[in-house]
């Protein structure tokens, strides 16, 4: 299965969206990630992902795993997702090729209707602290999810 991370820039009880440009979820609200590349670690990724789309620098000592979720359609496997939280960075996060001009958010009034659907399950719970391995289910187009399951995990 495909390595991917997504990480979220929080900070004074906001988080940082923006809108993804293409591919899954082109539309959505959605954090910083992509693939993992050859032999980096999927915390390595989350770094040089968040950096490549919206040039804010993390401070690798303040990023925190936070959920690992495998995703499928249907039984088709599609990626494996680490996703992270870095309540530290230099730099004020800017738009790019790939991701729309950055949004803060207070924690508490997030844009779920602007999510994606499975997003919509899980980013909650760690933002409120739950630590989690999932198996997130989708129908082919990924437009809804099927099922999805945790089960707690200490990182």
């Amino acid at each position: 299965m495909k390595k991917a991370t997504i990480c979220f820039l929080v900070r004074n009880g906001e988080v940082i969206l923006a809108k993804k440009k293409s591919k899954v979820g082109a539309g959505f609200y959605n954090g910083y990630g992509g693939k993992v590349d050859g032999e980096e670690t999927s915390r390595q990724c989350a770094i040089r992902e968040t950096h490549e789309e919206c040039s804010a620098q993390i401070n690798p000592d303040k990023i925190e795993l936070a959920a690992s979720i495998d995703f499928y359609t249907g039984e088709k496997p599609q990626f494996s997702c680490d996703i992270f939280i870095a309540n530290e960075w230099v730099g004020e996060p800017k738009g790019s090729d790939e991701m729309g001009v950055p949004e803060r958010f207070n924690l508490s009034s997030l844009p779920y209707d602007q999510m994606l659907a499975g997003d919509q399950l899980w980013f909650k719970r760690i933002m409120d602290g739950e630590r989690f391995k999932g198996v997130m289910r989708y129908s082919a187009d990924f437009s809804k999810v099927e099922s999805f399951e945790t089960e707690p995990t200490v990182f």
